[in-house]
């Protein structure tokens, strides 16, 4: 400014009105903020990034410079305020109009134009820049401009992150727009296709559709929500929220009668966004709906309720005629509170322990009976997983609650001298979680309990040694010794479950290393683990030999440990695995590039993008999208694969969506 001003006056009174602006811009208008000795700067950056705009407006050089940086994030801003510069400030809107058009068929240049042709983000870009230009476009742009924006959203680059994995970028970039939208009056034109795109034939199209007009929050008529949920029955709850949003309490109420069973059940649904009245008394027109699913819904709602004062909101569902609605009310209980432990329900747990004929369902009325204290329930429970472990051993840990807990550890200490196998088993899992979830000090007789446990480990049922080492505590010496002990036993399974008990100690490698030579493969498996460990020299052989390895377990287990390696091997042992026969081996190698684990070999991960394993096919398409350049171009190549697609999205935000060659 002060070399402006001493073309046309003298330095000291160029200098003089210089610091007079920098005073006034910062002490009484607080545009400007003094950042250091001599450095000013924009108190907010929208001050900066309009006059960015406003410049290159004066300078005639807008146009040319937003399209050389128009899908760079820091540019979104200057662009925006720039577009509305050009319609309204400066009135010109044949300049909007063309700019637009522009922006509408960008092409990036070589390498990445086949790129960002596929993920269309300048589309939306073009829908947000209509609503800074608003009046000034004509009504058939705006038309182009919603019918492209709505086809990017349901047909296009932002409808490859439909799944929910990654990347997310595309739908948060969508959604942040669609609010946008909403706002202003281009709202119409786009909410009027998407409205259309709920009775098209694609499933996905009407998903997209949806999830964009619950984004936008407009209005769509309650007759178009029921045509989508007709045309695609079994996904119909996922327009529940949409229903809930665009419908009154009287339609909800007639819809709750309608002979479609999914449509009852997304009705059912939509009631958890409605005024707690509303819900209830819909909800009660559905309490005896013949359809399971629908009365499944109502128990999933009213777990997750807020009022949890009405008086058996959930008893009546115990005694429903459906297994599965018993069973997960009873796994539900735990969540409602004030249910839990009420009276009448209790008395209902207890009838369906007594009476139930289903054993799944009399097993979780015990569990529950025992989670509230009642020491009866709770051997009751001991009982029913004593029968039936085949079924139900994942479940066992539910059992050990701390109510009554001397009690059941006395029950416990008992039955370790039961001559059935499966109670001692049952009893000494049970001990070991309890052992394992206290402090070692704060363990009651610390030095008896943990001979105990090692007597367990030694039992002469492999049943008991089973159970036993899956839940050891080994801080104790002497159990510690068991397990260690047990590292070689001839089973191989009580093998590999005293190597995880050993291992969940801080032992010495020497102790964990035979398991690498163990002819169980899932005890090789396992010790692994220790591979960080070894001497580098070993560390190589030991990698060739797992990569070689005849169980897949360990061959599944070696990629993740590639990065002990030199690049050159990395690279080798990858090509070897990623042709590996096992898919769980090739999935193994896609993700442990995608983790990072190992560097991304290009040439190695493209093949498996033609996998013929679907979870293989994403892995591999999405590390590849971290591999640069090179590995967009493999995306390319494979663009009709939406997992490809959909990589492109972590490929373009990894670079900041600069398109612009040095």
């Amino acid at each position: 400014m002060r070399s402006q001003l001493g073309k046309k006056m003298s330095e000291t009174a160029a200098r003089g009105a210089a610091e007079r602006f920098l005073k006034r811009a910062g002490e009484e208008v607080q545009i400007l903020l003094e950042r250091g000795a001599g450095q000013w700067g924009f108190l907010h950056l929208t001050f900066q990034e309009f006059f960015v705009a406003a410049g290159l407006h004066a300078n005639e050089r807008f146009e040319e410079v937003a399209l050389a940086h128009l899908l760079e994030p820091r540019w979104e801003e200057v662009i925006r305020l720039g577009v509305g510069y050009l319609a309204l400030v400066q009135a010109r809107p044949v300049a909007a109009q063309r700019f637009l058009e522009k922006v509408l068929d960008y092409e990036a240049p070589e390498p990445w134009r086949q790129a960002v042709k596929i993920l269309g983000k300048h589309i939306g870009l073009a829908a947000l820049l209509a609503v800074e230009a608003g009046e000034a476009l004509p009504l058939r742009l705006q038309r182009r401009i919603a019918d492209a924006f709505v086809a990017w959203i349901c047909h296009g680059g932002a409808s490859d992150a439909r799944d929910g994995w990654i990347p997310m970028q595309a739908r948060m970039v969508a959604n942040v727009w669609l609010r946008q939208v909403a706002l202003s009056d281009f709202a119409a034109p786009v909410a009027e296709r998407f409205i259309h795109q709920l009775g098209q034939a694609d499933p996905q199209a009407r998903l997209q559709a949806a999830r964009a007009l619950e984004v936008m929050g407009t209005h769509v008529p309650c007759a178009s929500i029921v045509e989508a949920m007709l045309l695609d029955p079994e996904r119909s709850w996922t327009l529940g929220k949409l229903l809930s949003q665009n419908t009154s309490a009287d339609e909800l109420r007639s819809l709750s009668h309608h002979p479609d069973g999914h449509i009852r059940d997304a009705v059912a649904a939509a009631t958890r966004h409605r005024p707690e009245p509303e819900q209830q008394h819909i909800l009660a027109n559905l309490a005896n709906d013949p359809s399971e699913e629908v009365r499944l819904t109502i128990v999933d709602l009213l777990t997750g309720s807020s009022w949890q004062k009405e008086a058996n909101r959930l008893s009546p569902f115990l005694r429903d005629p459906s297994s599965k609605v018993r069973l997960v009310v009873l796994l539900s209980l735990h969540q409602a509170t004030d249910e839990a432990t009420n009276p009448e329900v209790l008395s209902e747990v207890q009838r369906l322990l007594r009476e139930d004929p289903d054993p799944n369902v009399r097993c979780r009325a015990a569990v529950h009976l025992a989670s509230q204290g009642d020491f009866a329930g709770f051997q009751t429970a001991f009982d029913a997983f004593a029968q039936n472990l085949g079924a139900w051993d994942s479940d066992l840990a539910s059992l050990m609650g701390w109510k009554n807990i001397a009690e059941r550890v006395a029950f416990l200490d008992q039955e370790l001298t039961s001559p059935n196998a499966k109670r001692r088993a049952v009893a000494a899992f049970l001990l070991g979680r309890w052992q394992r979830n206290l402090p070692f000090e704060a363990i009651p007789n610390q030095t008896e309990r943990d001979a105990q446990m090692a007597a367990l480990v030694g039992d002469p049922d492999p049943l008991v040694r089973t159970f036993t080492l899956r839940e050891l505590d080994i801080r104790g010496e002497k159990s510690f010794a068991a397990a260690t002990q047990a590292t070689r036993e001839a089973d191989p399974q009580i093998r590999r479950l005293a190597y995880e008990a050993v291992g969940r100690r801080s032992v010495p490698v020497e102790l964990l290393k035979p398991g690498l030579n163990d002819s169980e493969g899932s005890v090789r498996t396992f010790c692994l683990n220790v591979l960080g460990w070894l001497p580098p020299s070993e560390q190589l052989a030991r990698l060739e030999a797992a990569a070689e390895d005849p169980d897949e377990r360990v061959r599944s287990a070696a990629p993740r440990l590639l990065r002990l390696a030199p690049g050159d091997v990395q690279e080798r042992l990858m090509r070897r695995l990623a042709a590996d026969p096992s898919t769980d081996v090739r999935s193994a190698v896609a993700y442990a590039a995608l983790n990072r684990d190992v560097p991304i070999f290009v040439d190695v991960l493209a093949p498996l993008v033609n996998d013929p394993s679907p979870g293989v096919v994403r892995a591999a398409a999405h590390a590849l999208a971290l591999g640069g350049d090179e590995g967009m171009r493999v995306l390319v190549e494979h663009a009709d694969k939406p997992d490809a697609r959909a990589a492109l999205w972590t490929w373009a935000e990894a670079r900041s969506w600069s398109f612009v060659s040095s």
